[in-house]
């Protein structure tokens, strides 16, 4: 009987929650429209001057994706290398306004994009948006999505922009110092960041921003963070610190090692010191998650593990390195060359479910397959590194596999030595 009663208290529990919750997507719903009529004059005023000063000045506008760090950095930087580069900006003059869509996810990362960039007040430019997007004649005062969205595929970054579009202050690297030394990183001393991908961030956006929506296709995204343990004691062996980042995560980082700092879970945790470790840290290591937007925004090596999606690997990202999850078709038990993944679509899969439907089982890299491309990455920022005959040999045929690929230009980054020894399924050129 206990649980018949328990069972049927969940269920009201949840009628409860799921009420709420259409009742403050009705609210946002009705306060975005009342804010649109009141500002309604506004806009229309503002966007005749806008359409009238064309033949002069073409104002472009556009929101930013200000609640996933990954975007809010990636796609602006990708932003302002077309613009060094001239693409998606015509022979006439311009002017790009930007605003938020939502509270942005960082301040210190905003701070830095209004030093580049022009981003105006939310309830000023959004009705302006919205109405010019109704009108006729409003996609010349769009600015254009990108070619690369937060993706380089054009390899602008090895180029026109191989430095970074963005700099700390000097009052910033000042208060940056002072900042790690109380984290416990002695002055001087290297580091490294180490982010790795849980479902804690996207739960907490559900509850402040997104209500309703559900984020659990993104779980096969996820990855154990006590399978970097044997990673991180090894660099800390080799004098770096390794600090865990993250705003929300589901699990501690285990280990009593001074140098080895769970920043994620130590209330120390900031949005300028966000910025700033990912700025300065020797490389980092991710899972293909947002943060890792940080430290590409200034240009740091960067070591992706356990990708999922093998497309989706930071192919234009220079003195890089990349291991990813083994793919199983759980139909006849084989492991998918890479060529196999690629032209098969396997590469591309963006949904646990559509790994599911499709028979398909990724493999997570074991920690020993992490420490090893994570040791080659410390020899190789170090000058210690030097590729063989094998590497030369096995970096063409990844280059000749990711040729078809349309989610990547030139193929800059590398994939870790070690693993593709002990993985030459993956170069072979049929999986028969």
């Amino acid at each position: 009987m206990n649980r018949i009663s328990n069972h049927i208290s969940s269920i009201k529990n949840k009628g409860l929650v799921e009420f709420i919750r259409k009742i403050r997507l009705l609210n946002i719903m009705i306060f975005e429209i009342t804010w649109f009529v009141i500002f309604l004059p506004i806009s229309i005023f503002l966007l005749l001057i806008i359409r009238l000063a064309s033949p002069f000045l073409v104002i472009r506008l556009e929101r930013l994706i200000s609640w996933r760090i990954g975007h809010y950095a990636g796609n602006t930087d990708m932003y302002l290398c077309e613009k060094k580069s001239g693409i998606n900006f015509s022979s006439s003059r311009t002017f790009d306004i930007w605003f938020d869509r939502t509270k942005p996810c960082n301040l210190q990362l905003r701070l830095m994009l209004r030093r580049v960039i022009n981003i105006y007040p939310r309830w000023l430019v959004q009705p302006v948006h919205i109405l010019n997007n109704w009108l006729p004649g409003g996609s010349k005062h769009i600015i254009p999505e990108t070619a690369c969205n937060d993706r380089d595929i054009l390899n602008l970054t090895n180029n026109l922009c191989s430095s970074s579009n963005f700099k700390l202050t000097t009052e910033e690297e000042i208060r940056g110092r002072s900042e790690l030394e109380k984290l416990g990183v002695k002055n001087q001393s290297k580091f490294v960041c180490l982010i790795v991908r849980d479902s804690a961030y996207l739960k907490e956006q559900k509850k402040k921003n997104f209500t309703g929506v559900d984020w659990t296709y993104h779980d096969f995204r996820d990855s154990e963070i006590k399978t970097y343990e044997l990673a991180a004691e090894e660099l800390a062996s080799n004098g770096y610190y390794v600090i865990r980042m993250g705003t929300k995560v589901n699990t501690e980082i285990k280990s009593n090692n001074p140098m080895i700092i769970d920043y994620a879970v130590n209330a120390m945790r900031s949005d300028f010191l966000d910025i700033y470790l990912g700025a300065k840290c020797e490389f980092c290591i991710t899972t293909s998650t947002g943060y890792d937007a940080i430290p590409r925004l200034f240009r740091r090596p960067v070591v992706q593990v356990n990708i999922p999606s093998v497309e989706h690997f930071y192919s234009f990202l220079p003195n890089s390195l990349a291991i990813f999850r083994k793919v199983k078709d759980t139909n006849t038990g084989q492991y998918l060359s890479l060529k196999s993944i690629i032209d098969s679509g396997v590469g591309r899969y963006d949904s646990s479910d559509i790994h599911k439907e499709n028979c398909i089982e990724l493999i997570e890299n074991s920690p020993e397959e992490i420490k090893d491309v994570v040791t080659e990455m410390m020899l190789r920022v170090n000058g210690k590194w030097h590729d063989n005959w094998y590497d030369s040999q096995a970096r063409s045929s990844v280059e000749s596999i990711y040729s078809k690929s349309k989610l990547n230009g030139k193929i800059l980054s590398r994939f870790g030595t070690a693993f593709l020894k002990d993985n030459l399924y993956l170069l072979e050129y049929n999986n028969d």
